[in-house]
């Protein structure tokens, strides 16, 4: 996959580096946790930490974890999660929130995604 070392984690802290979560790179390169209800985290250029405690972030590409079993069936497309950091199965419903395509379930019982964020996003209204 793409991937890129660069920035800071949250806040400046690499210690809040999370693998498995879902971050987008703000305007001081700080990642931060991303949430489909605040555009600073939703519309940015986002990456899954791949390590815990370092700004080390897949731009695009397969990946496995924990946290992503809740896209249903292989195939399905995955979605930033109102729930901070996590990807969902289930496009955000939220008025104000923003509903963005991050890839497909290509395994849903190995949990294994093929994270290509989409470029374009549609906030709810």
């Amino acid at each position: 996959g793409d991937i890129i070392t660069i920035g800071t984690g949250p806040s400046g802290d690499n210690s809040n580096i999370e693998r498995g979560k879902l971050y987008c790179m703000d305007d001081e390169q700080q990642w931060e946790l991303v949430d489909a209800n605040a555009s600073a985290t939703s519309i940015g250029m986002l990456g899954i930490a791949i390590q815990d405690n370092s700004p080390t972030f897949l731009l695009k590409g397969v990946f496995s974890h924990a946290n992503f079993g809740t896209g249903g069936a292989t195939g399905n497309p995955l979605y930033i999660s109102e729930t901070a950091g996590l990807v969902t199965g289930t496009a955000p419903t939220t008025a104000g929130a923003y509903v963005r395509i991050i890839g497909y379930q290509i395994n849903h019982p190995g949990r294994v995604i093929f994270f290509d964020p989409d470029k374009t996003w549609v906030e709810l209204t």
